[in-house]
């Protein structure tokens, strides 16, 4: 019977012992971070997303645009509430291209039909005060959204739609434009797209460089149409040329990382209002922070964090070949060492680091029209872009 008791309290100990012996040293790798200049606290993180004033903020302009059409829920977004009002709906003909809900796929090659070309150009004129409001404001250098880091994961970032339906609109403007013929048309309505993507570029949350990857995708599917549909000058494929070489994705995954590394470190030190609303969830997560604190395995799982995430922005930092599969190695890593009992925190991020790296920095980018080739995912190759703009 005495065995019995021993044995498992035995073994607590050695795991405790086990946990202890892994946290050491969490203050000299913090500051070796802090050395570098790299945030590790919301506060930190919300000065590295550098400060903009007012009248130079593109970001602002953007609301103000957008608030034009729905001013109550966008107030409340510049204001920094935490909960929004109901979206207010955008009257859009199901059958509009990119953007209605019924929206047929169509080839790089065939028209559209008369109720689709109508029912996209009523939705352009109908709109055209935000459009033009919209290009406006992405034609300044610097944008700061009102984001609110000390709410961690329960963060609003209702821009990224928002955005990302801009650069819908302005495919479907190319759209339009191919389908008269107007090729400068059709590849000015794409620059505007980068531009709204672009907005998000110095943007560290992981959601943003997603939203900014997706974006290039879509407007890289435009330039296909472009190209299958209309026979390009010389000085047209140049501007052309010019987009591509302007959709870059180079520091979007170090960046992300950097705010990713912030969020869940947060987790052990902010309660989420989500769970902060909730009495009975609120003494709930003080009790197991509590508990993890004294066992030793939040500052194990913290360690880990550290150390993975250290690693993982130095990999970002790399344009060679080999740096992808290096980096898928260390989260299959990091995960396998989260997964042990008891499991921890970070598995969470190693979930997200890795899904980014596959969905987001491998996009489905064509080489000369043929499916299932791939460009790698920093390609920065002039020939290659070139061959395909040629073809």
């Amino acid at each position: 019977m005495l065995i019995v008791v021993l044995v498992p309290i035995l073994a607590l100990v050695l795991t405790l012992i086990a946990f202890r012996s892994r946290s050491g040293g969490l203050s000299e790798l913090e500051a070796r971070i802090k050395t570098k200049g790299e945030p590790l606290t919301v506060t930190d993180l919300d000065a590295f997303y550098a400060s903009v004033p007012d009248e130079e903020n593109g970001a602002l302009l953007l609301i103000e645009a957008w608030a034009r059409e729905d001013p109550l829920f966008w107030d409340a977004f510049r204001r920094g509430a935490f909960s929004l009002p109901p979206r207010r709906d955008t009257a859009v003909d199901p059958i509009v291209p990119f953007l209605g809900r019924d929206a047929r796929d169509f080839s790089r090659t065939n028209s559209l039909s008369e109720a689709a070309r109508a029912a996209a150009e009523d939705f352009l004129a109908t709109h055209r005060e935000r459009i033009d409001l919209v290009r406006a404001a992405i034609r300044k250098e610097h944008f700061r959204f009102p984001l609110q880091f000390s709410n961690t994961l329960d963060m609003l970032m209702p821009h990224l739609s928002a955005l990302m339906e801009n650069v819908r609109t302005f495919r479907l403007e190319s759209l339009l434009a191919i389908e008269r013929g107007d090729v400068d048309g059709a590849i000015g309505a794409l620059e505007g797209a980068v531009q709204c993507a672009d907005v998000l570029a110095r943007e560290p949350v992981l959601m943003s460089q997603l939203a900014r990857m997706g974006s290039y995708a879509q407007i890289l599917s435009s330039l296909e149409i472009l190209l299958s549909r209309r026979a390009l000058s010389d000085a047209e494929l140049k501007r052309a040329d010019a987009l591509l070489e302007k959709m870059s994705t180079a520091g979007a995954l170090r960046i992300a990382l950097l705010g990713e590394r912030v969020m869940n470190l947060s987790i052990f030190e902010r309660m989420p209002q989500s769970v902060r609303n909730e009495q009975g969830n609120a003494q709930g997560w003080h009790l197991a922070m509590g508990l993890i604190t004294v066992t030793g395995i939040k500052a194990a799982d913290r360690r880990l964090m550290l150390e993975t995430m250290e690693q993982a922005v130095a990999l970002a930092g790399r344009q060679d070949p080999g740096m992808p599969a290096e980096f898928q190695n260390l989260i299959d890593n990091a995960m396998e060492e989260a997964s042990r009992f008891p499991p921890r925190f970070f598995r969470r991020c190693c979930c997200l680091c890795g899904g980014m790296l596959r969905c987001g920095f491998s996009l489905p980018k064509r080489e000369c029209g043929r499916p299932g080739r791939q460009l790698p995912w920093n390609a920065t190759d002039g020939r290659t872009r070139n061959r395909c703009l040629q073809r």
